[in-house]
């Protein structure tokens, strides 16, 4: 008997459908298992983390959110990270927040996309 265990685009595939679910017990019950993933250091996790942020937000756990973003080891690469959490900000009325760390992410010399720009463009208005 062989096992399987998921990896991160069975995490995405599975969290997407959980927020079109709308449910946020089961969210946060795979957030836990992801957070114990092995694999955190592979590539694509960014892709999860940038999930995690964006499915907290809808469910206006911003802190949550917040956290992830703040504890990502891609933060200094990936850009669709902080997309997401400027996104997240700028969703939930905090442009201010979002053009803050739009000005970071500059700082930081983080490559910047046309996502960027429409998500900070979204807090501003």
């Amino acid at each position: 008997l062989i096992l399987l265990k998921p990896n991160y685009v069975t995490y995405l595939c599975v969290l997407k459908g959980v927020i079109q679910w709308n449910n946020l017990t089961i969210f946060k019950q795979l957030f836990n298992e992801i957070i114990c993933f092995e694999n955190k250091n592979k590539i694509g996790f960014e892709k999860l983390e940038s999930m995690l942020i964006s499915g907290f937000s809808g469910f206006g756990e911003i802190e949550t959110a917040k956290r992830i973003f703040n504890e990502s080891k891609f933060k200094s690469t990936a850009t669709e990270i902080w997309n997401a959490i400027i996104h997240c900000l700028a969703e939930n009325r905090l442009g201010k927040d979002a053009f803050t760390l739009f000005e970071q992410m500059k700082k930081q010399e983080i490559k910047i996309n046309m996502i960027t720009y429409v998500c900070v463009l979204k807090g501003l208005v």
